[in-house]
């Protein structure tokens, strides 16, 4: 990923690492509590796909038919911050999520999720 840029003073933090995804069947999860409770999470490159990370972590041979189609994948990715803070996210022109810049909102740790079907 490229430099992130802000056009303020704020602190922006990229979210290109520390994610996690899941993958379960169509609506076993309706909540991220849900999802944390029923997934089987592995490590995400992210900018990256569901097919990718499971190749990655040797649940999928390159090539094979992986089978998201059908499936509800769930994305997170936990991150604290310094103070108060606003969840904004930034996105490239390829419509990727590529940064997060703290303001003004109760701290805690965020999890951002994506419970859209994957496509394959």
């Amino acid at each position: 990923m490229g430099p992130v840029r802000s056009d303020t003073d704020d602190r922006v933090v990229p979210l290109d690492a520390g994610w996690m995804l899941a993958v379960l069947d169509p609506g076993a999860a309706e909540t991220p509590a849900d999802a944390d409770a029923r997934g089987d999470w592995i490590d995400a490159l992210v900018p990256g796909t569901a097919e990718a990370a499971l190749i990655a972590v040797g649940r999928l041979a390159p090539g094979a038919p992986s089978g998201l189609h059908d499936r509800d994948v769930w994305y997170r990715c936990m991150f604290t911050a310094d103070g108060p803070a606003t969840l904004r996210f930034g996105f490239d022109e390829g419509g990727d999520i590529v940064s997060m810049r703290p303001s003004a909102l109760p701290t805690a740790p965020m999890r951002a999720k994506n419970a859209s079907r994957a496509k394959s």
